[in-house]
Parts: structure tokens; sequence; C-alpha cells
């Protein structure tokens, strides 16, 4: 009738408009596939919201399913999407993300478009063209992708003109790899975007899921590189990594790298096959045990983003034989009541007397009775730390650097061995303190810390202790 006929027109018109201006973004934390945007199962019941993504719930065997949105971008676009496929992929279970397609039904012996296979017998993330139902393979991707149980990725496509690039990041993230490039100009219109699924047996189903869907302009870089990892590689050598590809001009540019402690900048920077990493090399070795800041500024990704300035600390550390005698114990706190002006809590104090860095990590604490495990902590000749509890660290750190140690032995106020051994069992120094030490009525009540006098003299023992003179009680750190 006329008046089912000016329905029509006006439901095609709707249509067509939706089409042609459509794009698609969507994470599904709506929970429905009717709104913004529309979705469209083969099948209802096939496809679902679980937990905020959309999951595949067909348990029909050696099917397919598929489910589409209007779709119109198709030049200079952008496609990008999150996936997780929970089983090994093969030749019979594998998913087809359309990109662009002429039909809703991806089924269909004559639908025409782009397409992104994931798994099929290669395991792998490649792009594909179908015409009239026959796919052409345009960027074949790595192997072995999706030989997994539990595939988590994020796939990005870009058309720029002709120019088509696949990139994946094989933990979902968006530290992307290229699988590949290529010109292909064979559809320059679009109207649908959808996904479809081929499985096979009780074992693969419902373990589709799919989440963050865009489709649309392409999206601008507009974020500087971040430095995503600093190694030291070896003793004048440094090693970058970023976040995202950087160009050559600025990677390479030694001014663009500062180093703290003199160092100044390195002698060469090269830029890695990868473009993502950066291997500064210096003149001169770096000092072991001490720390350097290093400042980047300028370097800049593909799209002109550049680092206004960023720094960054590393260590160079080369652990040496720890020699007898080169850590020793010079200050104990055995006895912290009644209090003076100390926390309430037992420490020693060791003291790096020796001409080479030590982590004190490597040493081991005793009373005999029980060992306690040093945390890991770099200690430069001539520098101090407070050894004490795990629990009673911040009550310390006022008062210098202070390291917890795991099982932190009781001392006694009477007196006893202490060791300091290395994790092999050799011995480093050794303390057999007593109350006559303290050399003072008073302070042999509680409060006041046994001191070493001179750390130079290795051969002393008593008489080369006495209580603290410090108005606080000790001198920690």
């Amino acid at each position: 009738t006329q008046g089912m006929k000016k329905i029509f027109i006006i439901v095609s018109i709707l249509f067509n408009a939706l089409v042609c201006v459509a794009q698609v973004n969507d994470n599904f934390s709506d929970g429905d596939l009717t709104n913004n945007p529309v979705w469209m199962p083969d099948v209802t019941g096939n496809w679902m919201i679980d937990n905020a993504q959309l999951r595949s719930n067909s348990l029909a065997a050696n099917s397919a399913l598929y489910i589409t949105t209007p779709s119109a971008k198709a030049i200079n676009a952008q496609w990008e999407f999150w996936v997780s496929l929970q089983f090994n992929t093969s030749s019979t279970n594998y998913v087809d993300v359309y990109l662009m397609s002429d039909q809703s039904n991806l089924l269909s012996a004559t639908n025409s478009g782009y397409f992104v296979r994931i798994g099929g017998t290669p395991d792998e993330v490649s792009l594909y063209k179908m015409i009239s139902g026959t796919p052409t393979l345009l960027i074949n991707g790595m192997d072995g992708i999706t030989n997994s149980t539990n595939n988590t990725l994020r796939i990005k496509v870009i058309r720029e003109g002709d120019l088509w690039t696949l990139e994946r990041d094989a933990l979902g993230g968006t530290n992307y790899f290229l699988e590949g490039s290529v010109t292909d100009n064979s559809f320059n219109s679009n109207n649908f975007f959808g996904i479809r699924i081929q499985q096979s047996t009780a074992g693969f189903f419902n373990r589709h899921f799919f989440d963050t869907i865009y489709a649309g302009e392409i999206i601008l870089d507009t974020e500087a590189p971040i430095l995503q990892q600093l190694q030291v590689t070896a003793i004048n050598q440094l090693t970058l990594t970023f976040n995202e590809k950087v160009t050559a001009v600025s990677a390479q540019n030694t001014l663009h790298y500062t180093a703290s402690n003199g160092f100044g900048n390195p002698a060469s920077a090269q830029l890695q096959a990868d473009e993502k990493t950066v291997l500064l090399t210096y003149s001169q070795n770096f000092i072991n045990g001490v720390t350097n800041q290093l400042t980047l500024s300028g370097v800049s990704d593909l799209f002109g983003n550049s680092i206004t300035s960023f720094l960054q600390s590393f260590l160079f550390f080369q652990p040496l034989p720890i020699q007898y005698k080169e850590i020793i114990i010079t200050e104990i706190f055995a006895d912290p009541l009644p209090q003076v002006g100390l926390p309430n809590a037992e420490f020693i104090e060791l003291f790096n007397r020796g001409n080479n860095p030590v982590n004190l990590a490597e040493l081991k604490l005793s009373d005999g009775s029980s060992i306690s495990a040093l945390a890991y902590n770099i200690l430069l000749p001539g520098e101090y730390r407070i050894i004490t509890a795990t629990g009673n660290v911040s009550s310390f750190t006022a008062f210098g650097q202070t390291v917890a140690a795991s099982n932190f032995p009781t001392l006694n106020n009477t007196g006893e061995v202490l060791t300091l051994k290395t994790n092999t069992g050799q011995l480093v120094d050794s303390v057999n303190y007593n109350t006559d030490w303290y050399r003072d009525d008073d302070k042999l009540e509680g409060g006041w810390t046994l001191e070493m006098i001179d750390p130079n003299n290795i051969c002393s023992e008593e008489s080369n202790w006495s209580s603290s003179e410090n108005p606080a009680g000790g001198t920690p750190g």
C-alpha cells in the first residue's frame, strides 16, 4: 500500500544514512548489542555480552557464526580491536574480522571486502581481501602466534590511501609489532564491520572474546615516546627501549642524552633494527656501584612528537669477592630501654672500609642461634648502613640509610657473638661484645649503643669499643 511504501522509503533512507556516517567505537560496557552501535547477529542467541566483552554463544559443532554492524569508513581509516581466543587455533577453528564488507551476511558466497584472519593452519594474524567469496592473502603474518590455549591479542590495521599496514600485540597491549604492509585498492567503499567465527567441536564453544572495537578515522599520535626500559648492558653501555618507533635522526643524536657524574653525552648512539631500541656507548667506564642520572630530550617518534625532558637513574654494579674485614660491624644497640633518644628497636651498624661496593644481599648476620638475610642494597666504600628488623626500618630512616634484615636476631643485653658471613659461608666480620664494653654503669642500664672507636683498628676488640657519647644515645648511620 501507499502507507507501507512510505514507511519502507523512510526506513531505507535512515539505514543508508546510518551506513554512510557510521563509525564503530564499542567497549560493550553498556551491556547490550542494540544501541551505539547496533550489532546484528546471524542468529539471536549466538552472541552475548559477558563481563563487558562480546562473546560467542553458539553450541553448534562444525559451524560458522557472525555478527556485523554498519560501518562506512574505507579509505584513510583505522581499525583496532582486542581479542581473546581461549583455545589453540586450527584450520577449522579461527576468526575472520571483517574490516570492510559489502554485505551484512558474512557467510554469503558473493561477499566482498577485507578481513583479518586470526588463526588457521599456520596460527597467524594475516590480512586478506575477499572478492565474491574468494579470499586472497595480502599480508602473511608470522606463523605460530596463536599456537597457545590462551591467545590475547590487540590488532591494528591502518589504510592510508592504498597502503595497508597490519600490526598486532601478542600480549593484548599497544606495543605493536608490524606484521607487514601492502598496496591494494580493490575496494574503496564499505557497508559493514563484522566478526565471523569458524568452530568445530564443543571444546571451542563460547571461547571467543572481543573488546574495545574501533573503526573510523586514523587516530593521530600526539604523545611523545615513553622510555619503557633502561638497562646497563656493559661497563660503558646503556640500552634504551621506547614504547614506539623513534626516528633515526633524533635517536642517534648524542646530544639528546646526558649522564650525570661527569659522563655527559655518549660517544655514540645507535638505533637498532626494531627502531625502538637505542644503544648508547660512553668513552669512559661507569663507576662500580654508583647511581647515575640519564637525562633524555629531543627523541622523536615517527609523528614528530618529541620528549621534552625525562630523567632516569641507572646503576652499574659488578660484584667482586668480599674480603675479610672489608665490611665490619661498627655499632650495636642491644638494649633500647629505658629510651634516651633512639627508637625502641634493636639495630646494628655496618661500615664499608674496603675499596669496592658490596651488595648487602650477599651477606648474612648470625648470633649463633638464628641467621638473618639482608635485603638488596649497594654499600659503597666509606658508607654506613643501619641494619634492623623489617618491621623497624621506618623507625630508623631519619637517622640514615636503613636496610631490612629478615629474621633479625634478638641481641642479648649481656652480650654474645655476632658474625657476618657471605652467602657461601666465608667469614667477613665477628664481634663478641659484653657488658664490660660500656665502661659506664649508668649506660649499661639501657638506651645507649656500643660504638667502635676506630674502624681501621681491626685487631683490637674490647679496647676499641665503648658506649656512645652522643646525647641521643647513639649514632646510627
